[in-house]
């Protein structure tokens, strides 16, 4: 499973927010990824030295996530999603990794839970 960059610094800060059938999938999952794109995108928010987004990724991989890297693979694969086409580039890409390389997407977007691609669950229940 791929976690959507909220749904990932939930895991780390507000663990509670997670669903008990999400909580329960990322227990049971035999690899949790995170995507190097939503420490991209936290990092747009943070302070100019990166300092969150480095506690962040840190945080991440001592939790025993996998860093799923993006490649052209996944870039491509986003065509595919133009239902998505002039909304959040990030969203697109991150469901587009997940859906290139088999995984569930967890996320808690309204907007995108409401698409119904098989790939994209949500991260609330």
């Amino acid at each position: 499973m791929l976690l959507d960059t909220h749904v990932l610094i939930w895991l780390h800060r507000e663990p509670a927010r997670i669903g008990n059938q999400a909580r329960r999938a990322i227990e049971n999952a035999s690899s949790v990824y995170y995507s190097p794109l939503s420490l991209f995108e936290f990092l747009q928010k943070d302070d100019e030295q990166g300092s969150k987004t480095k506690v962040l990724a840190e945080a991440s991989v001592a939790a025993g996530l996998v860093e799923l890297t993006l490649d052209t693979n996944h870039v491509m694969e986003s065509s595919r999603f133009g239902s998505l086409k002039n909304t959040d580039p990030f969203d697109r890409l991150l469901i587009s990794q997940a859906n290139c390389v088999g995984m569930d997407f967890y996320t808690a977007d309204i907007h995108l839970l409401s698409l119904g691609f098989p790939v994209i669950k949500d991260a609330t229940v």
